[in-house]
């Protein structure tokens, strides 16, 4: 099989210590390196700085898979994504508790694009077989964040 897991996602953001407090303080990831990198000029890419902390869920490193948060200077910033849009248009989660991140999304201010809703295994949405409950937030950057639970 050529595809064995996911290694990693790299998110863009305009603030770290903002994009810290949300992903670290709402969603639970955890750092596990900060720093500023130089970024070396590879093919169809100019060379770059930025500042790259990687962070993983509580036991994750095990896993090697990761987010990397990047942080450049930008002449202005994007405009976020809408559902559907071309390219990523949004990334998911699983959590234990999908109560306890919503409380900590809502103390927090952050933007709740859907409510926890219950998806049953027989939606064509849900591809587990597991019953679930499913939400959608924006980070600070208004990337969109599904957060998935699912029955034991």
């Amino acid at each position: 099989m050529p595809i064995s897991g996911v290694s990693h996602i790299a998110v863009g953001v305009s603030d770290m210590e903002t994009a810290l407090a949300f992903y670290c303080g709402v969603l639970g990831l955890e750092p596990f390196v900060d720093h500023v990198e130089d970024v070396v000029g590879m093919e169809n890419v100019p060379a770059y700085q930025r500042r790259a902390v990687y962070l993983t869920w509580p036991g994750g490193r095990e896993a090697r898979s990761f987010i990397v948060l990047d942080s450049q200077k930008r002449a202005s910033p994007l405009s976020p994504l809408t559902f559907n849009d071309m390219g990523t248009h949004h990334f998911a989660f699983t959590v234990d508790d999908m109560d306890v991140v919503m409380e900590k999304a809502k103390a927090a201010g952050v933007p709740v694009l859907i409510h926890p809703v219950a998806i049953t295994a027989d939606n064509p949405l849900n591809p587990t077989d597991v019953d679930a409950r499913s939400a959608f937030i924006r980070d600070p950057d208004g990337n969109i964040i599904q957060l998935d639970e699912y029955a034991d």
